[in-house]
């Protein structure tokens, strides 16, 4: 699994993820996949491609994106839960929580925010918007 990827990994407070994105670029679009709290105790998760003109589509099934595209958006879901706890749904696993000591790791009001190093906001910015989560990014 030594798939060239990018993260996002937004954690509240009290360790709750708040947004776990991994992705990567493919030509001119990017495929991954996501999970994040939407509010009132839910959370989501999806794969998703942003394709060359900027569309956002999300879907959970990988049947329902180019054949192309299906191993590979496997392969990050899998790079993604490696992040997240088995036991508990919204929770850090041991890896996930090495991340709030990372030099890429930022302190914000409530919660930290993990970005590697070639994370693109042309990737955040319209998955936050086309996603019901509860945070959202946007260019300063």
């Amino acid at each position: 699994m030594s798939q060239h990827y990018e993260h996002l990994l937004a954690v509240d407070t009290s360790r709750g993820i708040r947004a776990n994105v991994v992705y990567q670029s493919i030509g001119d679009n990017f495929i991954g996949s996501y999970f994040g709290y939407e509010g009132g105790g839910a959370y989501s998760d999806s794969f998703f491609w942003i394709n060359a003109d900027g569309d956002v589509i999300t879907n959970w099934n990988t049947s329902e994106f180019p054949e192309s595209y299906r191993k590979p958006l496997e392969t990050l879901a899998i790079i993604r839960y490696s992040f997240e706890s088995d036991e508990e749904e919204g929770d850090l696993s041991d890896l996930g929580l090495e991340l709030e000591l990372s030099d890429n790791t930022t302190e914000e009001e409530n919660h930290w925010e993990y970005w590697s190093d070639n994370f693109d906001w042309d990737v955040i910015v319209p998955l936050s918007k086309a996603w019901a989560l509860s945070m959202k990014w946007e260019y300063d």
